[in-house]
């Protein structure tokens, strides 16, 4: 074959060399086009099934959130309110075991988490990383709300016996499941009807109170400032308490080391705007009364 060629005259061999340079860059060319063109197609079919993805993702997590969101905040109004109450009346001992006022405040507490844990429940199969800010917020707020009841690093540098003021996560899951029936939070009469069911819960409240050697008094009041941060983020204007409603709050926490803890157990909300402006008062409380921000001492009542 190369003979033949060598032999051929030189205006045929260029012709015939052009033939096939002609031949070999249409051959590339089409390759490649048809290469890249698959590229670009493989591209855009992912970003477009990424898009998509992320599109059905947020419109699920923003239907989850608005079908519980309403909940949550009646649910943490009426904790709120009955707090603002035990605040002015705890010394008349209403929270006895089995009184009224006793049963109906661990109701409250109790219907709080358990929305919390109905809509972890459904959450868990939606991608909540991309929801946007308010969503994510949202989001965080309920697991702040899980996090103060659990969360022994509240208590650091106070002493406390650790097998008791505080909820073993798993316990108050369990809890929270059996305060459900047919999907639905139980009513305050049937939920005193399964009293006995919740006998650890009814330990917790049984006498609370803010003069007692123990520290759930004061858990139950950093929860409350949670609580008022989350309604003060998504609730209405006549549901939101301004900073001198918080600053009373505050005044209720009896170990003033227990208020520098907070930051560590709700780290994910410390740049919250109403979080951080529950820390900001904090602060300006301690410094206020001249308390050491390392103060782990009782308030003297």
């Amino acid at each position: 074959m190369y003979n033949y060629f060598i032999s051929l005259n030189p205006t045929m061999q260029a012709a015939i060399v052009s033939a096939i340079v002609a031949l070999v860059t249409t051959i590339l060319g089409t390759l490649f086009s048809i290469s890249l063109k698959s590229f670009f197609d493989n591209r855009s079919l992912s970003y477009k099934l990424k898009k998509e993805y992320s599109y059905e993702q947020k419109k699920k997590l923003r239907e989850l959130i608005g079908s519980y969101q309403g909940r949550v905040l009646e649910a943490a109004t009426e904790l709120h309110y009955r707090l603002l109450n035990l605040y002015e009346n705890e010394e008349k001992g209403w929270l006895a075991n089995e009184s009224y006022y006793h049963k109906s405040t661990m109701y409250r507490f109790l219907r709080v988490l358990t929305i919390v844990r109905m809509f972890e429940n459904e959450a868990i199969y939606i991608d909540a990383q991309i929801g946007n800010r308010k969503d994510i917020e949202f989001l965080m707020f309920l697991k702040a709300l899980h996090w103060i009841c659990t969360d022994v690093r509240l208590f650091d540098g106070v002493p406390y016996n650790s097998k008791y003021d505080h909820f073993y996560s798993d316990h108050l899951r369990s809890m929270c499941d059996r305060f459900v029936d047919d999907g639905k939070v139980i009513t305050l009469e049937d939920f005193e009807a399964r009293l006995k069911d919740f006998s650890s819960l009814s330990e917790f409240f049984n006498g609370m109170n803010r003069l007692e050697d123990r520290l759930r008094w004061d858990r139950i009041v950093v929860l409350h400032l949670i609580l008022i941060a989350f309604i003060n983020t998504i609730g209405y204007d006549f549901q939101k308490c301004g900073s001198g409603k918080v600053l009373e709050v505050i005044q209720n926490v009896r170990h003033f080391g227990i208020l520098e803890n907070i930051p560590e157990v709700i780290k994910t909300l410390v740049k919250q705007k109403e979080t951080k402006n529950v820390i900001r008062l904090t602060v300006k409380f301690l410094k206020k009364n001249s308390i050491p921000l390392n103060s782990k001492t009782p308030l003297s009542l």
